[in-house]
């Protein structure tokens, strides 16, 4: 089972991951903190110099484009008017692509806006950016992860998914959580929005008392 995490895991004899959110309530429930996820200093100075952009205050997209479940991907069209809505606004949105449409279509370059390519190959340097950023934005795809077990700011975005296997009410409830709640161990600052990511669910963030007490 060498191309397997962890390296004994078995589908069938031993299919209990660490990772699995009942065990990480588990953990949680014994008072460990499971947010975890840090950047280095190195990315943290690279995010830095990248991410100078004077007085203005940072918020990230991260969105999913991919061959994989199509149905999850991102969209893009959307997010790109309230790009716009948030650049009149006096911030920097800096949008960071799935990896997959990176090295396949690249579809994220279709959109006017500030794409933060070099960020899609690297899981520390997105971490760096969400942790300097006054906000950060998601839809459901594997970069959750980051989110959820980090303290970054964010409001993830369809949460639950019609004919997604990993995004549908059972999935969750499978989990031990209920549809319209967040997972324990998130933060007031950490939000899980179970509307799809359309414009005028993105434009219902701007009156959260999230975003509101960044700015």
């Amino acid at each position: 089972h060498a191309h397997t995490y962890p390296p004994n895991y078995h589908p069938e004899t031993n299919n209990v991951t660490p990772y699995g959110i009942p065990v990480v309530n588990s953990i949680y429930d014994q008072g460990f903190d499971v947010q975890i996820f840090e950047p280095s200093d190195y990315a943290l100075s690279a995010a830095k110099r990248m991410c100078n952009y004077g007085e203005k205050k940072i918020i990230t997209f991260t969105l999913r484009k991919a061959g994989y479940e199509s149905v999850r991907d991102s969209r893009l069209a959307e997010w790109a008017k309230f790009s716009g809505v948030l650049t009149e606004m006096g911030y920097h949105v800096v949008v960071i692509p799935d990896q997959d449409d990176m090295l396949s279509d690249r579809t994220i370059f279709e959109y006017d806006w500030h794409v933060a390519d070099v960020a899609s190959m690297s899981l520390d340097l997105r971490l760096a950016i969400y942790n300097l950023a006054d906000m950060n934005y998601v839809t459901n795809g594997g970069m959750v992860g980051l989110f959820m077990y980090s303290k970054v700011p964010f409001f993830w975005y369809s949460v639950m998914v019609e004919g997604s296997h990993v995004a549908s009410a059972d999935y969750y409830r499978h989990q031990g959580l209920e549809v319209g709640k967040k997972f324990k161990w998130l933060g007031d600052n950490q939000q899980m929005i179970w509307k799809p990511d359309d414009f005028v669910n993105l434009m219902e963030s701007l009156a959260s008392p999230t975003l509101s007490a960044r700015a």
